[in-house]
């Protein structure tokens, strides 16, 4: 049994503590010249326990040359360097890493050495000032400066036009952002009080999907097509859980299907994604998203391109989904009339800002911002007259590789004075939980064409 993975830990706290392991050295040298082992796993894990003994090089530089797990075997070599050298491992020891290596079930890319593995309750989260994306043509300042928070158990909405900054946002709070992204070093995303800007891959990967889920705006291009549905929701609970059995997996993803209303379960289970239509595809992703009871669901515009039939059961499912578990709710969307029926409180982002936040009654009973304004007088109406026609926004979203110095709606505005255009106001607190950012808010701005205030304001 020697090189073991059991034994190579203990190679490496004993060696980090300054025990003799010639015996376990030798040992190893002579297991892989006796018995050539051949595997690449194998060869990985004994190379592993000889550099942890002092005397590896050989055959870690055959294994890199190779291509046999390069970056795991760099970061364990790293993490090891750590631990040899008496270095401490940000606030924790070398002493404390080498205790920690012994909770690890497997040696897998090294990071889980510098993580903190302590539980995440979520509660509330806080966004500040997602930075700029970085493609070939300039910067495009995707989102700027945004801050809100989700209590426990509460929907929020997150509204806008396509552009304004809403799928950008959740995705950078995930870390799945693409490489040319950058956030900026003095951004936060506190998780009850873990910042998740700031923690290692690893402890990453343990959160997605687990504490927080996602379910992606297109199920198509989300799900494998060449791998069976039940499979795919199967995996996550295997990802999280690996200590339950294949079939406790597989009687957990068909109830999933049968609380999402997917019919015939057992039978759907082997099914392919191109076999579903595309609410039944939906309903997947919203079954993979629950598969372990997230504290936090991120619902990126999951009624897309869906029949008002179908919108309406995914809805229920969500709002079922907070009152069983009280999860907590970020429901990315455009639609201002499924925010209606289903968040608390919602916040309105334009070119990558937030321009209004406020309870739902209070954004639709007084909207305080034009660009909410216009959003609402572009629902249509099954009252009103038919030879009305729908009354757009006009313009175009601005150009983020150049954002305006002001208010970025100004242009499109047709309440705008010359200060919108040339500084960004701050925002304006109509209520306990409404606040704006519009210059027509300022107790100094004029009566005259302000749709917040009236005349006998102006001349009072």
């Amino acid at each position: 049994g020697a090189g073991t993975t059991a034994e190579w830990y203990i190679i490496s706290i004993t060696q980090s503590r300054g025990e003799d392991v010639s015996a376990y050295r030798n040992a190893l040298e002579r297991y892989l010249e006796e018995n050539a082992v051949s595997s690449a796993t194998s060869r990985e894990k004994y190379a592993l326990a000889l550099i942890a003994a002092g005397d590896g090089s050989p055959y870690i530089t055959e294994t890199l040359d190779n291509s046999i797990g390069q970056q795991g075997i760099m970061s364990w070599i790293y993490g090891l360097h750590i631990l040899n050298n008496g270095y401490t491992c940000g606030s924790y020891t070398a002493d404390q890493v080498a205790d920690m290596l012994l909770t690890l079930q497997y040696p897998d890319g090294g990071w889980a050495l510098f993580g903190d593995y302590g539980d995440i309750d979520v509660t509330a989260m806080t966004l500040q000032a997602l930075a700029p994306f970085v493609p070939y043509r300039g910067d495009v300042q995707a989102v700027r400066g945004v801050s809100f928070h989700v209590n426990k158990g509460e929907i929020v909405g997150l509204v806008g036009e396509s552009g304004s900054g809403k799928s950008v946002t959740c995705m950078s709070m995930l870390r799945l952002v693409p490489d040319t992204a950058e956030v900026d070093k003095d951004s936060s995303v506190l998780f009850e009080g873990s910042d998740l800007t700031r923690i290692r891959g690893r402890q990453m990967r343990d959160i997605r999907g687990e504490k927080i889920a996602m379910i992606f705006q297109d199920p198509m291009s989300s799900l494998n097509p060449l791998i069976p549905v039940g499979k795919q929701v199967s995996e996550m609970i295997a990802i999280h859980h690996p200590e339950k059995s294949k079939e406790e997996r597989k009687q957990e993803t068909l109830s999933l299907f049968e609380a999402v209303r997917i019919p015939e379960p057992e039978k759907r289970y082997s099914s392919y994604p191109h076999e579903f239509s595309g609410g039944m595809r939906q309903r997947i992703m919203i079954a993979m998203a629950l598969a372990n009871h997230p504290d936090l669901l991120i619902a990126d515009e999951p009624t897309t391109a869906l029949d008002v039939t179908i919108q309406d059961q995914i809805l229920k499912q969500l709002r079922g989904l907070r009152r069983d578990y009280q999860t907590s709710i970020i429901f990315i969307t455009h639609d201002l009339g499924v925010v209606a029926e289903l968040c608390d409180r919602v916040e309105v982002l334009y070119g990558g800002l937030i321009m209004e936040e406020a309870r739902i009654d209070d954004l639709f009973d007084s909207p305080r911002h034009p660009y909410t304004l216009g959003l609402l007088s572009s629902i249509p109406s099954v009252t009103q007259d038919r030879t009305r026609r729908l009354k757009p926004i006009p313009g175009s979203p601005p150009d983020m590789t150049n954002p305006p110095r002001g208010c970025p709606f100004a242009p499109r505005c047709p309440y705008a004075r010359r200060i919108c255009a040339e500084a960004l106001p701050e925002f304006t607190t109509i209520g306990a939980e409404h606040r704006s950012r519009c210059w027509l808010l300022d107790p100094e701005a004029p009566a005259s064409n302000n749709p917040f205030r009236t005349e006998s304001e102006g001349q009072n």
